[in-house]
């Protein structure tokens, strides 16, 4: 029976006749801050697929390339990108201006959204205010 380590550690493997450095999902997570369960639900949904898998209970293996794609998930999700978005970014990388730019118009919507939704606030708690008694604190 084959044992797989466990914890922080890196392996290197040979992949065309180099020597790769190999990172399992507790690696990949120290390293970016990414949840063991947002790594599954990339696998799941393949935008991030390990290099290999690695034992009887196929434990993910994962090399340079997928960290690299990993941190540019990051990069489009901190920029508010959708992951359908961020999979077409980069397995098609032609269409990216397409893309960059249907997100910011997108953005620009939710943003003037956002304004109306606080101005109807500001509104709101002004009526509400207005409606109030005098504050009577400590007078007697």
């Amino acid at each position: 029976m084959e044992t797989v380590p466990r914890g922080n550690y890196a392996e290197h493997v040979k992949t065309n006749a180099e020597t790769e450095r190999i990172y399992t999902v507790a690696d990949l997570c120290a390293l970016t801050g990414v949840s063991r369960k947002t790594l599954f639900f990339y696998d799941q949904r393949k935008l991030l697929l390990p290099l290999l898998r690695q034992g009887p209970q196929q434990a993910k293996r994962y090399g340079k390339k997928e960290l690299n794609r990993l941190y540019e998930i990051q990069k489009y999700r901190s920029a508010g990108l959708l992951l359908k978005e961020i999979r077409i970014l980069l397995d098609e990388p032609e269409k990216t201006e397409e893309i960059l730019l249907a997100a910011y118009e997108r953005s620009e919507r939710e943003c003037f959204r956002k304004q109306q939704e606080m101005e109807e606030l500001q509104k709101l708690l002004a009526a509400w205010q207005e409606k109030q008694p005098e504050c009577t604190h400590g007078a007697q």
